[in-house]
């Protein structure tokens, strides 16, 4: 009787380790793929910069082309590990994690907005200024961002509203736009 009650507490013992491990394993493979995903979009703004032109005073000098990301950071090294070393036509990256208070935000060439700071108020302040805003919320090119990133298919995709990016007055290349799922 012992051995029998023994027997069943260690396979149930085993049985919820092999859960707890399933679990674990689930939870690990989710977060690389959300992780995948913030390493596609990280090489994706590094790729934006190559194809767009601000104005000359936007950046004057030698300065460089700074990436702000306002809000929750989902990239976490990875954006910084990308960019290290980097130059777009000689200029250096940088990047500065924010929020939608700081200063900082009106200085920045690209403005990366998480889904959770997304603030159409607070973008609409930016309208007009040469900055290249991206986003990842539903209808943020509708409501005043420049580029918005989608899944479609399990792949990142994106969209682009040119007008604003005009109004702004940053050129995007046509590269670019024949590349976006769709430009309004």
């Amino acid at each position: 009787m012992v051995i029998k009650g023994i027997r069943s507490m260690s396979m149930a013992w085993r049985l919820s380790t092999l859960i707890v491990a399933a679990v674990l394993a689930g939870t690990r493979a989710e977060a690389q793929s959300v992780q995948n995903e913030y390493d596609v979009k990280a090489a994706f703004i590094y790729n934006f910069t190559k194809y767009i032109e601000w104005p000359s005073s936007a950046l004057p000098g030698n300065a460089p082309i700074v990436i702000g990301i306002v809000g929750r950071d989902p990239f976490g090294r990875s954006i910084d590990v990308l960019l290290q070393g980097k130059t777009v036509s000689g200029r250096s990256l940088r990047v500065s994690r924010l929020n939608w208070g700081d200063d900082e935000v009106m200085n920045c060439h690209v403005l990366f907005v998480s889904a959770g700071s997304f603030d159409p108020a607070r973008l609409a302040k930016l309208r007009g200024r040469p900055i290249l805003t991206v986003g990842e919320s539903p209808g943020f090119t509708a409501k005043g961002g420049i580029i918005n990133f989608v899944i479609e298919g399990g792949r990142v995709r994106f969209d682009v509203n040119p007008d604003l990016a005009n109004a702004a007055g940053i050129q995007i290349s046509s590269k670019l736009l024949s590349l976006a799922r769709s430009s309004k």
